[in-house]
């Protein structure tokens, strides 16, 4: 890219020859006749003249941080990829071109083989090594910086809602906005008295898609190029909070919102109608226990009014039932159900769900409900465990949904 191309002040290089013809700021060609070595040397001249001008040698430091570094258009994997590309358009017609011209010029003739040798070198060797050539060639011009601007600690992409982005940088203080416009930095060189511009002292919190732009400025009040990355936030159905993780604190969201209208898919709104309803419930349900990769693993309750009274622990599982199934059925309740769960050693953990959803002490209704919805749960051939989670729950407070 002539973008950001280092230029060599020689005159056979800048001036297009030992005797240019002298182009200045003051003396601008015609493009009616110019021929493309004319431009060329204008160009050059330009660039030269404006280097006296600070805000240009920091707009093109802006442009070297941006095409050099994080994935931008002159980093090693971009340049291999145009290179290769542009390889393989000429390569069907190198042996023809190795047949006619291979021993035009040597004794032994040039073949395909030697082709594939110089793209393995230009891959393998050339573009590896010639980033950071260009970088010091840039420094020494003044074109760069010495120092390091700031690194994110992940630079923009896909992360879970509330990621914590960390920056580092050499000594000095970074400064950073996240509304995607303002330029930490104000021409002339200050700092920027927006009330977009922070100061990073810790982690920054990526809440929905969010652009940082960020530098660095040093005691002496140098500033780094401008670092520039969009993130983007991955929805994970049931996590109200966005903690990447779907478990009792959404519920209490759900709780807290229900009934509520909402800007679609926003808060609790699981199922994006705008309402907070049952619906999102389920989805909250369904998908219990999920968490994006990378989310820290978190203890998962089924409910924020459910606690663990002694030593049993409660374990997450989907919710499958819910009161309104063990109302229907509580009057056809019998004793075999309770006989079953003493016999087989549950009904402490049984005793222990039933204090905690009622906060004291487990009601013959609350055990009538347990034996109707153990009758129903174990026809269906399912587990006493789960079946003792979504007992607990519904028991803790959750309205009449169904299933």
């Amino acid at each position: 890219s002539s973008e950001i191309a280092p230029i060599d002040s020689s005159p056979d290089v800048s001036n297009g020859g030992p005797n240019p013809r002298p182009y200045s700021s003051n003396h601008v060609p015609s493009t009616n006749d110019m021929q493309r070595r004319d431009l060329r040397k204008f160009k050059c001249h330009s660039h030269q003249d404006l280097l006296a001008a600070p805000e240009y040698k920091q707009l093109f430091i802006d442009r070297v941080q941006k095409h050099m570094f994080n994935g931008g258009a002159l980093t090693v994997a971009e340049n291999i990829d145009r290179f290769l590309e542009r390889a393989n358009e000429v390569e069907p017609a190198i042996i023809a071109e190795a047949a006619r011209w291979g021993d035009s010029k040597i004794s032994v003739p040039r073949n395909k083989t030697h082709w594939q040798n110089e793209i393995n070198w230009i891959v393998n060797t050339y573009f590896p090594n010639r980033g950071n050539t260009v970088l010091n060639q840039l420094r020494n011009d003044g074109l760069y910086t010495t120092f390091t601007a700031p690194i994110f600690s992940q630079h923009g992409g896909e992360v879970a809602n509330n990621f914590p982005l960390t920056m580092t940088a050499s000594a000095g203080t970074i400064y950073y906005t996240t509304d995607g416009v303002t330029d930490p930095r104000l021409i002339g060189g200050g700092v920027n008295p927006s009330a977009a511009v922070m100061q990073y002292t810790g982690e920054v919190p990526i809440l929905g898609t969010t652009t940082v732009m960020a530098r660095l400025r040093t005691a002496g009040g140098q500033w780094s190029g401008l670092v520039e990355a969009t993130f983007s936030t991955v929805a994970l159905a049931g996590d109200y909070n966005g903690s990447g993780t779907v478990d009792e604190a959404d519920y209490g969201v759900w709780k807290t919102n229900f009934s509520a209208l909402v800007a679609a898919g926003s808060g609790a709104d699981g199922n994006g109608d705008g309402f907070v309803d049952a619906a999102d419930y389920t989805v909250w349900r369904n998908n219990l226990g999920a968490m994006l990769p990378g989310a820290g693993a978190a203890s998962v309750a089924l409910s924020s009014g459910l606690q663990v009274v002694g030593t049993d622990e409660i374990v997450p599982l989907p919710l499958i039932f819910v009161a309104s199934d063990i109302e229907s059925s509580i009057n056809t309740a019998s004793s075999d159900a309770y006989v079953r769960r003493t016999r087989t050693g549950v009904r402490p953990s049984f005793d222990n769900l039933l204090l905690a959803a009622t906060g004291s002490s487990a009601s013959r209704r609350s055990e009538m409900a347990v034996d109707a919805a153990l009758d129903h749960f174990t026809a269906d051939a399912s587990h006493e465990d789960e079946l003792l989670a979504a007992i607990a729950a519904d028991l803790a407070g959750l309205p009449n949904l169904g299933p």
